[in-house]
Parts: C-alpha cells; structure tokens; sequence
C-alpha cells in the first residue's frame, strides 16, 4: 500500500474488531483512504500494519458486518 500511495498524503483506515471506535475518530487534515478486504479473510496482517484500525459500535449478537455495508458507514462518518 505504502508503495504505491504517500503516507505523506493519504492516512490509512480499516475496520478491524481491534479498531478504536469509530465514533472517537477524527479524519484530521490528510485526505482517507479506506482499505477493505474481502468477506471470508479480511486484510492481511500486512496490510493491517499500514493502516489506523477502527471498529463500528454494534448492539447485539452480530460479530460483524458485510464489508460494502461497513464500507459504507465508514466512508458516511
């Protein structure tokens, strides 16, 4: 990732169990790039290691959410 996009330029987000909570975020000056990973793996530690991890607050017993719609509420707030 870093590879191909500044870290000078670009913070890193990800949804990730571990995240602090989306609701403490502050995007901060820095333009966001949202990484996503697929359904059944999720992002590769290494990937994981370039980005600020966040969680989506959930009530209940979901364990998580579809990626496009945590894609969605990431990218809404």
């Amino acid at each position: 990732l870093r590879a191909e996009f500044s870290e000078a330029q670009f913070r890193f987000i990800a949804a990730d169990m571990d995240g602090a909570c989306i609701d403490l975020f502050e995007p901060g000056e820095k333009a966001l790039l949202l990484v996503v990973g697929n359904e059944g793996q999720g992002l590769s530690a290494e990937a994981l290691e370039c980005c600020e991890k966040v969680t989506i607050p959930m009530a209940g017993a979901m364990e998580s959410l579809n990626v496009s719609v945590a894609g969605s509420i990431i990218m809404y707030i």
